[in-house]
């Protein structure tokens, strides 16, 4: 029988996605992305994805939720 790693049909965007679904509030949310992208990311999602697709859905997820905030809409 084959094993399967469960954390093969995740990417580090839905590690971001699921780190922030507790939050209700876009701007919430916001200050979150801020705080995160200035400092060390969990060592977890490191070892699972790696430092720089990490940081790069880190990014991606910041600019997401400042655009929607910024324009009114939700994310």
């Amino acid at each position: 029988m084959m094993e399967q790693d469960p954390f093969k049909k995740f990417d580090a965007s839905d590690f971001v996605n699921l780190a922030l679904s507790p939050i209700p509030s876009t701007f919430g949310r916001l200050v979150l992305m801020a705080e995160s992208l200035d400092h060390t990311t969990d060592e977890l999602a490191e070892l699972l994805y790696g430092k720089e697709q990490i940081a790069a859905a880190l990014e991606q997820k910041h600019r997401d939720i400042f655009f929607a905030w910024f324009s009114g809409g939700r994310s």
